[in-house]
């Protein structure tokens, strides 16, 4: 049987093929391909999407939002139209993947179609921290508590620390790409998330703003600035290292060879704001064991790591020079930290598509009965 895993991004859909045999999931192949963000573009994107797809077999389909739903579950009509009223949590990710599971459903009928929440780890957050401070009055249709993204790239660089699991282990994680976020957990509980219920609030990040001062949202609407029809794209899709650098870029490292002041103001943002809360998330913890960096930028970036962790040299988290350089990127998951670090650093690939069958795995009915467990990483990139 086939089995293929899409992860549909904001600008990106990447398909891993996996083949079940007696001894469990072997990895076959991965592909990535562009997402045109365009609406004119985008139905023939999807097309083309679903015709890369088995005509037999089972598709899983990341979905960045679920609200508070099971970890996973088969896809249906009446499901997509309850998934498309948090369109407005997720306006970058959630239309794409609902167009695509649309069509499948109507081209691909021979498959299983299954969803895969992306919110699962920080449902489990604790209760005070689920909530924001807003009074009981407002409720909007859908459930206004902090959920978190990212989760399946925090459940995996979680499970790749060098500390064996522990309830008392605190670690902390963090994804570095396109998107930003961490996460603090003590044993295997996230203790706290930098992302709320939408994929806005933390750090800065390529092209989303992260954290604003909500009084000048309010300020710039009133004044007829900025219309509230078009605040969205503006804090998701113009805003971050490319707003703050006149368009020059969205990611780190072009940005730190340009020599422009606009880009380099922008990059010193973005490294102030990451300090603020990895140091927010020590104090979470109350220290912490190993930091955990993962994602695109994370893997790949040895100049930002190094940016990202000099002002904590003095309260034990210290890099090797040699160490990060040879990190990038990971063939395997490495520590970098130097010999006097009193805490560790970990440089890891992200891989959601594990996470994802492990999810489905625990679900009864979803895939073969196999041992999941074993799944070959053998991977072959188209």
């Amino acid at each position: 049987m086939t089995l293929v895993v899409l992860n549909l991004g904001s600008t990106s859909a990447r398909f891993t093929w996996f083949e079940a045999r007696t001894d469990g999931w072997h990895l076959q192949r991965q592909r990535t391909d562009a997402l045109p963000t365009q609406p004119k573009y985008r139905n023939a994107a999807i097309l083309e999407l679903v015709d890369v797809l088995p005509r037999e077999g089972t598709v899983l389909y990341r979905v960045v939002h679920g609200d508070s739903r099971r970890s996973a579950e088969l896809a249906t009509h009446e499901l997509l139209d309850d998934l498309e009223n948090l369109t407005p949590l997720a306006p970058l990710h959630l239309p794409a993947v609902l167009d695509t599971l649309r069509r499948a459903l109507q081209n691909r009928p021979g498959c299983r179609h299954v969803v895969v929440y992306d919110t699962l780890p920080q449902a489990r957050l604790p209760e005070p921290l689920r909530h924001f401070p807003l009074p009981e009055s407002i409720r909007p249709p859908w459930p206004l508590r902090r959920m978190g993204f990212h989760g399946f790239a925090h459940q995996s660089l979680r499970n790749q620390s060098s500390i064996p699991p522990d309830p008392q282990r605190r670690l902390i994680t963090l994804q570095l790409g396109g998107g930003v976020s961490l996460a603090a957990w003590r044993g295997d509980q996230m203790v706290d998330t930098s992302m709320g219920v939408t994929a806005l609030e933390g750090p800065m990040m390529g092209t989303r703003s992260g954290d604003l001062d909500p009084g000048l949202l309010l300020a710039l609407i009133s004044e007829g600035v900025v219309s509230a029809t078009n605040l969205g794209h503006v804090l998701y899709q113009d805003s971050g290292l490319l707003g703050m650098s006149g368009g020059r870029n969205d990611r780190p490292d072009r940005l730190d060879l340009s020599g422009d002041p606009r880009a380099q103001r922008a990059l010193e943002a973005y490294h102030h704001r990451l300090h603020r809360y990895l140091g927010g998330f020590l104090g979470v913890l109350g220290g912490c064991d190993e930091l955990v960096i993962g994602g695109g930028a994370g893997e790949q970036q040895p100049t930002l790591r190094e940016a990202l962790l000099a002002p904590f040299a003095e309260l034990g988290l210290r890099l090797d020079p040699q160490r990060n350089q040879e990190a990038s990127p990971p063939e395997q998951a490495s520590n970098i930290e130097a010999k006097d670090s009193r805490i560790r650093i970990r440089v890891a690939r992200v891989d959601e598509e594990q996470e994802m069958l492990a999810v489905c795995a625990a679900e009864p009915g979803l895939l073969p009965d196999l041992p999941k467990e074993k799944v070959i990483h053998d991977r072959v990139h188209d």
